[in-house]
């Protein structure tokens, strides 16, 4: 019994290996297209399991049960961090692609309230620059094909 569920716990460090190598990927082009600050706020964009948890347990929220989902392309993650304390959570995001379009599903703060204004302020302003960049490339790849 020992052996297998040494084994098994081998096999779950591997998935979870690859599945950080995966995410890792998806930050990377996330972060191009959400790389947006003002003079009070920045975007962090999660890279692995351990930065899913970590907000977990700052926020005392679930956001690590979206690494799956956020592995996968399904929704994208955002943290929202005051420029003063980066290093600190403030709030969880939530985007969804609806066909070429960016949806704020959620914006959270401690404990799963709602952002305070000025960060709704300031993600409403992030998704609309991230868009236009979206937007810009699609029109590009279009002329191309044409």
């Amino acid at each position: 019994a020992q052996l297998i569920k040494e084994r098994n716990d081998e096999l779950e460090r591997l998935d979870k290996l690859e599945k950080d190598r995966v995410m890792r990927k998806h930050a990377k082009d996330i972060g191009k297209v959400f790389d947006y600050e003002d003079d009070n706020f920045t975007i962090v964009v999660p890279k692995c399991y351990k930065d899913f948890q970590k907000e977990r347990d700052e926020q005392h929220n679930c956001v690590v049960t979206y690494y799956e989902r956020a592995v996968k392309a399904e929704l994208i993650i955002l943290f929202i961090r005051k420029k003063e304390n980066i290093k600190h959570s403030f709030c969880t995001v939530e985007i969804r692609k609806e066909g070429t379009k960016f949806k704020i599903w959620q914006n959270r703060s401690a404990y799963n309230k709602d952002a305070p204004p000025e960060a709704v302020k300031f993600l409403n302003k992030a998704v609309s620059e991230a868009q236009k960049k979206v937007d810009k490339l699609l029109e590009a790849r279009i002329q191309v094909a044409v």
